[in-house]
């Protein structure tokens, strides 16, 4: 076996750099661009009725409250705007009768929901016989936020 001597070794190890160097130049540099995209949903409008049987003058009922909320998301209703109550029956203002919505904050989640509100619908002890039967019939406005689940 032949000895190494230190001018081999030098040699070797210039080549060996030499080699190492070349891979080293080889090496390339790449960039390159990502794109994604996300869709947000249309927020829904929520529905919300209510249902109060067999007010008397001077009276209060419960008022059975029901929503759906058809977004993804639940919804907290912040303020219940003024409402506009009408009669169907001549010479019986919707004036006659008042309706207490439910309190702050009621959140909804996706979906169907009942809720009482406890004397909800009262009719003013003043009414005129004319009411007698009638339905009133309430529109107001519910506004809401999206929240966390």
């Amino acid at each position: 076996m032949r000895k190494i001597t230190k001018r081999a070794g030098v040699i070797i190890g210039v080549a060996a750099l030499g080699i190492s160097g070349g891979v080293a130049w080889a090496v390339w540099s790449i960039t390159g661009t990502a794109t994604a995209t996300a869709t947000a949903a249309t927020a829904q409008t929520i529905t919300v009725t209510g249902e109060a049987y067999n007010l008397v003058p001077g009276g209060a009922k419960d008022l059975l409250v029901k929503s759906n909320n058809p977004n993804d998301f639940p919804v907290q209703i912040t303020s219940w705007g003024s409402p506009t109550i009408v009669s169907d029956k001549a010479n019986c203002a919707g004036s006659n009768v008042s309706f207490t919505p439910p309190t702050n904050p009621v959140i909804l989640q996706k979906g169907y929901h009942e809720q009482t509100v406890v004397n909800g619908a009262q009719m003013a002890l003043s009414t005129p016989d004319a009411c007698q039967g009638a339905t009133f019939t309430l529109t107001t406005t519910v506004s809401g936020l999206s929240t966390q689940p």
